[in-house]
Protein backbone atom coordinates (compact mmCIF):
# COMPACT_ATOMS: atom_id res chain seq x y z
CA UNK A 1 0.00 0.00 0.00
CA UNK A 2 2.79 2.58 0.76
CA UNK A 3 4.63 1.76 -2.67
CA UNK A 4 1.27 2.77 -4.67
CA UNK A 5 0.42 5.71 -3.38
CA UNK A 6 4.33 6.96 -3.07
CA UNK A 7 4.30 5.85 -7.30
CA UNK A 8 0.74 8.21 -7.38
CA UNK A 9 2.80 11.68 -7.26
CA UNK A 10 5.30 10.60 -9.72
CA UNK A 11 2.60 9.39 -12.37
CA UNK A 12 0.72 12.66 -11.58
CA UNK A 13 3.79 14.48 -12.02
CA UNK A 14 4.09 12.58 -15.66
CA UNK A 15 0.83 13.15 -16.19
CA UNK A 16 1.07 16.66 -16.37
CA UNK A 17 3.91 17.03 -18.37
CA UNK A 18 2.25 14.63 -20.92
CA UNK A 19 -0.90 17.05 -20.98
CA UNK A 20 1.48 20.07 -20.85
CA UNK A 21 3.31 19.02 -24.13
CA UNK A 22 0.34 17.88 -25.82
CA UNK A 23 -1.44 21.13 -25.24
CA UNK A 24 1.54 22.85 -26.28
CA UNK A 25 1.55 20.93 -29.45
CA UNK A 26 -2.28 21.86 -30.30
CA UNK A 27 -1.71 25.17 -29.95
CA UNK A 28 1.44 25.16 -32.29
CA UNK A 29 -0.52 22.80 -34.81
CA UNK A 30 -3.45 25.47 -34.54
CA UNK A 31 -1.07 28.41 -35.18
CA UNK A 32 0.67 27.01 -37.85
CA UNK A 33 -2.73 25.61 -39.74
CA UNK A 34 -3.91 29.48 -39.22
CA UNK A 35 -1.17 30.37 -40.92
CA UNK A 36 -1.27 28.10 -43.89
CA UNK A 37 -5.26 28.78 -44.28
CA UNK A 38 -4.67 32.55 -44.07
CA UNK A 39 -2.50 32.42 -47.28
CA UNK A 40 -5.57 30.81 -49.32
CA UNK A 41 -8.77 32.03 -46.66
CA UNK A 42 -10.13 35.18 -45.28
CA UNK A 43 -9.45 36.26 -41.71
CA UNK A 44 -13.09 35.47 -40.83
CA UNK A 45 -13.75 32.66 -43.04
CA UNK A 46 -10.43 31.32 -40.97
CA UNK A 47 -12.22 32.38 -37.69
CA UNK A 48 -15.26 30.61 -38.82
CA UNK A 49 -14.16 27.51 -39.48
CA UNK A 50 -12.30 27.34 -35.87
CA UNK A 51 -15.02 28.68 -33.90
CA UNK A 52 -17.66 26.21 -35.32
CA UNK A 53 -13.97 23.52 -34.75
CA UNK A 54 -14.48 24.68 -31.26
CA UNK A 55 -18.06 24.40 -30.79
CA UNK A 56 -18.18 20.85 -32.16
CA UNK A 57 -15.66 19.94 -29.09
CA UNK A 58 -17.59 22.04 -26.45
CA UNK A 59 -21.14 20.71 -27.18
CA UNK A 60 -21.52 18.09 -24.61
CA UNK A 61 -20.25 20.67 -21.55
CA UNK A 62 -22.58 23.74 -23.04
CA UNK A 63 -25.46 20.92 -23.28
CA UNK A 64 -24.78 20.19 -20.00
CA UNK A 65 -24.87 23.29 -18.63
CA UNK A 66 -27.00 25.43 -21.06
CA UNK A 67 -28.26 27.20 -18.70
CA UNK A 68 -25.84 28.54 -16.56
CA UNK A 69 -24.10 30.08 -19.92
CA UNK A 70 -26.87 31.90 -21.05
CA UNK A 71 -27.53 33.76 -17.59
CA UNK A 72 -23.46 35.17 -16.61
CA UNK A 73 -23.81 36.99 -13.36
CA UNK A 74 -22.53 40.39 -15.59
CA UNK A 75 -23.96 40.51 -18.86
CA UNK A 76 -22.09 43.15 -19.70
CA UNK A 77 -18.56 42.67 -18.60
CA UNK A 78 -19.32 38.89 -20.31
CA UNK A 79 -19.90 40.54 -23.73
CA UNK A 80 -17.25 42.99 -23.07
CA UNK A 81 -14.60 40.16 -23.00
CA UNK A 82 -16.15 37.66 -25.88
CA UNK A 83 -15.62 41.35 -28.18
CA UNK A 84 -12.29 41.74 -27.18
CA UNK A 85 -11.39 37.93 -26.91
CA UNK A 86 -12.79 37.50 -30.79
CA UNK A 87 -11.32 40.61 -31.53
CA UNK A 88 -7.64 39.04 -30.35
CA UNK A 89 -8.02 36.27 -32.29
CA UNK A 90 -9.06 38.05 -35.32
CA UNK A 91 -5.85 40.62 -35.24
CA UNK A 92 -3.76 37.56 -34.88
CA UNK A 93 -4.82 35.73 -37.44
CA UNK A 94 -4.43 38.69 -39.77
CA UNK A 95 -1.11 39.42 -38.45
CA UNK A 96 -0.30 35.88 -39.56
CA UNK A 97 -2.10 36.71 -42.82
CA UNK A 98 1.15 39.47 -43.80
CA UNK A 99 3.59 38.44 -40.97
CA UNK A 100 6.30 35.52 -40.48
CA UNK A 101 4.91 32.79 -37.83
CA UNK A 102 8.10 33.38 -35.83
CA UNK A 103 7.51 37.52 -35.67
CA UNK A 104 4.03 37.02 -35.00
CA UNK A 105 4.39 34.36 -31.49
CA UNK A 106 7.23 37.01 -30.78
CA UNK A 107 5.22 39.39 -30.36
CA UNK A 108 2.06 37.71 -29.34
CA UNK A 109 4.51 35.86 -26.51
CA UNK A 110 5.50 39.75 -25.30
CA UNK A 111 2.26 40.25 -24.24
CA UNK A 112 2.79 40.07 -20.63
CA UNK A 113 5.47 43.05 -21.34
CA UNK A 114 3.02 45.28 -22.48
CA UNK A 115 0.32 44.23 -19.51
CA UNK A 116 3.47 44.65 -16.76
CA UNK A 117 4.26 48.40 -18.57
CA UNK A 118 0.56 49.37 -18.86
CA UNK A 119 -0.59 48.38 -14.99
CA UNK A 120 0.64 51.27 -13.97
CA UNK A 121 -0.85 54.11 -16.07
CA UNK A 122 -3.74 52.10 -17.05
CA UNK A 123 -5.52 50.40 -14.00
CA UNK A 124 -3.25 52.68 -11.21
CA UNK A 125 -1.31 49.56 -10.47
CA UNK A 126 2.00 49.66 -8.45
CA UNK A 127 4.98 48.55 -10.37
CA UNK A 128 7.50 48.20 -8.43
CA UNK A 129 11.72 48.76 -10.00
CA UNK A 130 12.40 45.03 -10.13
CA UNK A 131 9.10 44.52 -12.01
CA UNK A 132 10.47 47.68 -14.52
CA UNK A 133 13.43 46.04 -15.16
CA UNK A 134 12.28 42.98 -16.40
CA UNK A 135 10.30 45.10 -18.63
CA UNK A 136 13.18 46.56 -20.16
CA UNK A 137 15.13 43.51 -20.22
CA UNK A 138 12.20 41.64 -21.62
CA UNK A 139 11.27 44.36 -24.28
CA UNK A 140 15.28 44.20 -25.35
CA UNK A 141 15.14 40.47 -25.51
CA UNK A 142 11.76 41.02 -27.86
CA UNK A 143 14.03 43.67 -29.98
CA UNK A 144 16.79 41.65 -30.45
CA UNK A 145 14.56 38.29 -31.54
CA UNK A 146 12.52 40.78 -33.56
CA UNK A 147 15.57 42.75 -35.26
CA UNK A 148 13.65 45.34 -36.04
CA UNK A 149 13.66 47.96 -39.15
CA UNK A 150 11.68 50.74 -39.80
CA UNK A 151 9.95 49.20 -42.58
CA UNK A 152 8.86 46.16 -39.93
CA UNK A 153 7.26 49.06 -37.54
CA UNK A 154 5.00 49.71 -40.51
CA UNK A 155 1.23 48.70 -40.45
CA UNK A 156 0.97 45.09 -41.13
CA UNK A 157 4.46 44.76 -41.74
CA UNK A 158 7.01 44.32 -44.64
CA UNK A 159 5.84 41.29 -46.50
CA UNK A 160 2.65 40.65 -48.67
CA UNK A 161 0.32 37.91 -48.58
CA UNK A 162 1.24 36.80 -51.54
CA UNK A 163 5.12 36.45 -50.70
CA UNK A 164 3.85 33.91 -47.68
CA UNK A 165 1.97 31.29 -49.54
CA UNK A 166 2.88 27.94 -48.97
CA UNK A 167 4.67 25.83 -51.13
Amino acid sequence: MVASSAAEPARQQSAGILLFLGGMALFTSNDAIGKWLVADYTVAQVLLLRSVAALAILLPWIVRDWRRLIRPPQKGLHVLRLSLLCGEVACFYWALRYMPLADVMTIYMSSSIFVTALAGPVLGEHVGPRRWAAVVVGFGGVLIVLDPSGAALSLPGTTTPSSIRPS
